[in-house]
């Protein structure tokens, strides 16, 4: 006997359904079915309140235990989605304070020198220390089934519809094929839909008629004949509504994720309640459930560890104000996989986001301070320098040939990829030169094969010759605190219309234009809004060549009239408090 048959079994004897029990024990409906599939087992509260319903003595929890216990490998479903803790628990707390003091420190905006006597000096180190600890420990889960979950046996009996063709075509949601690599026979797999019931009768608080089902997954093996009868693999989920479009299953394949491939089945349940079955087939044709993740978004597949291989990570369903991720990743030369569960609710500023390349911690340009992989089963840091093409997707393609020498006071002299701390941050010359030319693709469309770079303590310099910078830069960038400069922000784009620019890339016939027939005021706020780096808050209102926005902060700005609409050519700001200070 298991957790699951017991609880099944004491269910069914008070006559309840899976929402009735779910609605008493204050779960949701996919838990209630988890637990009866085995694939994972109720918290020790929850076994007491079980008892109390169900009327299942409590020595029965005990004796299941006794007799897993004694197997020769004990089956233990319990899933390891537990707050971290312990190492975690202590990093955590540091990565919090280090992350809210470099988020929230504003230091006295200084004014900035005219370019003739600007020291040529770094940026200051200090003493100050790397915020972000090199690993982060997580909680680990060793799980014995994964690749072929158990699921119990299912009678042909339970569904009389295998038998009858016609109603069998007629509920069946999705159909599909696994083809024998070994060129055996295929194996033909079918989600169907079956026991309709009233959801009024599932679910006593509502007053709807519509129509609830059990979904099972089905497959069939031709013999030598080409013959088969349709088997039923198990039963994915129970008192689901989809008749209507949306609603239901929805497929697709999946390829090296752990090594295998197969198909992936997503159900959606309860709001914010997401299942994925990720389902592979087992060496004699019959369709095995790898594993199923339930979460409160879709699991995504993501090399999150750098082998080659994708791993699985999923957002969990939890009912605290935290939000806990797992990743699922095996070990070579081990059975099994493991889980990983981290609370990124107690790290602010890390969270999962695969198109900035898995974990990563970022500021509020978004731009990646630090990111992590999965390594030795924990979150290791990498090098501030190393980061991929998706941090700066739109500009990640730009060569950047960077200028230390003959270009004076525009460079510090520092190497590009020299690791600058300036007390809150550490961020890179060449981080800061594609962040930079981001901003200048969100406002002008452009993307340059390649170009070269100055960078100083103030910010960056751009230009399409070596020696460029002092009269033929098309595009300069004074940065934002936040990312290590001083003074106040700004920066200037040369379009090629403009008099003597024939040397710039930019095109005002090119630029992003606000809307056609738009006013001067409206095309500035309009423009602003495309900001990422520069932008402080919304903007307010327009007097002039002034911007100043809801919080205080105010904005000199340079608009160009075009035959497209305005294209804005200067930035100066933000001010605190609306004073001008230079």
């Amino acid at each position: 006997m298991t957790y699951g048959a017991e609880i099944k079994r004491g269910r069914e004897a008070m006559h309840m359904t899976q929402e009735q029990l779910a609605e008493a024990l204050g779960v949701s409906r996919q838990a209630v079915s988890k637990w009866e599939m085995d694939l994972s087992r109720p918290a020790r509260e929850k076994l007491t309140r079980l008892s109390e319903v169900l009327e299942i003595p409590a020595e029965t929890w005990e004796a299941i235990d006794e007799s897993q216990a004694a197997a020769e490998r004990p089956v233990d479903n319990v899933r390891p989605w537990r707050t971290a803790a312990g190492v975690l628990g202590v990093v955590c707390l540091v990565l919090a304070a280090s992350l809210v003091w470099a988020l929230s420190t504003r230091a006295p905006r200084a004014e900035p020198l005219p370019p003739e006597t600007r020291p040529a000096t770094p940026l200051p180190e200090g003493d100050a220390k790397d915020p972000f600890p090199e690993t982060l420990e997580l909680e680990d889960y060793h799980d014995y089934d994964f690749g072929d979950w158990p699921y119990g046996t299912y009678d042909r009996g339970m569904l009389p519809m295998l038998d009858e063709a016609e109603e069998l075509v007629e509920n069946t949601l999705w159909e599909g094929v696994f083809q024998d690599p070994e060129g055996g026979a295929p194996t033909y797999l079918r989600i169907v839909r079956a026991e309709p019931m009233p959801e009024s009768r599932a679910n006593p608080n509502s007053n709807s008629d519509r129509l609830l089902y059990n979904l099972y997954l089905l497959y069939a093996i031709p013999d030598s004949n080409g013959d088969y009868l349709w088997e039923i693999a198990f039963r994915m989920v129970e008192t689901v509504p989809c008749t209507e479009e949306g609603e239901g299953p929805v497929v697709t394949s999946f390829s090296n994720v752990l090594g295998r491939e197969g198909f992936r089945v997503d159900l959606t349940g309860a709001p914010g309640d997401r299942d994925s079955f990720y389902i592979t087939r087992r060496s004699g044709g019959a369709p095995a459930l790898m594993v199923l993740t339930s979460g409160t978004d879709w699991a995504a597949e993501t090399d999150v560890d750098e082998d080659g291989v994708l791993e699985i990570v999923y957002p969990e369903m939890d009912f605290s104000p935290t939000c806990h991720v797992s990743v699922i990743d095996t070990v070579a030369g081990e059975d099994g996989a493991y889980r990983y569960t981290a609370d990124l609710g107690d790290l602010p500023g890390l969270a999962f986001a695969p198109e900035k390349g898995g974990f990563v911690v970022t500021d509020e340009q978004q731009a990646v301070m630090a990111r992590y992989i999965l390594k030795n089963g924990r979150l290791e840091r990498r090098p501030v320098t190393d980061f991929t093409a998706m941090d700066y997707i739109d500009v990640a393609d730009t060569i950047l040939t960077f200028v230390t020498e003959e270009t004076g006071i525009l460079s510090d002299g520092r190497e590009p990829d020299e690791v600058i701390y300036t007390g809150t941050h550490r961020i890179t010359h060449r981080q800061r030169a594609y962040l930079a030319l981001e901003e200048l693709y969100r406002m002008t469309g452009l993307k340059v094969h390649s170009c070269y770079v100055t960078a100083n303590e103030y910010g960056v310099c751009f230009s399409l010759l070596p020696d460029g910078f002092d009269q033929r830069s098309f595009f300069s960038a004074h940065l934002p605190e936040a990312l290590g400069g001083v003074g106040i922000p700004s920066f200037h784009i040369a379009y090629r219309e403009r008099e003597g620019c024939e040397w710039s890339p930019l095109s005002v016939a090119e630029a992003v234009c606000p809307p056609v027939g738009a006013e001067r005021g409206e095309a500035l706020k309009w423009v602003y809004d495309q900001m990422s780096l520069f932008r402080t808050g919304k903007a307010e209102r327009v007097v002039g060549e002034e911007l100043t926005c809801t919080n205080g902060d105010l904005f000199l700005c340079t608009l160009q009239e075009t035959a497209r609409g305005w294209v804005l050519t200067d930035l100066y700001g933000p001010y605190p408090n609306g004073e001008v200070n230079h």
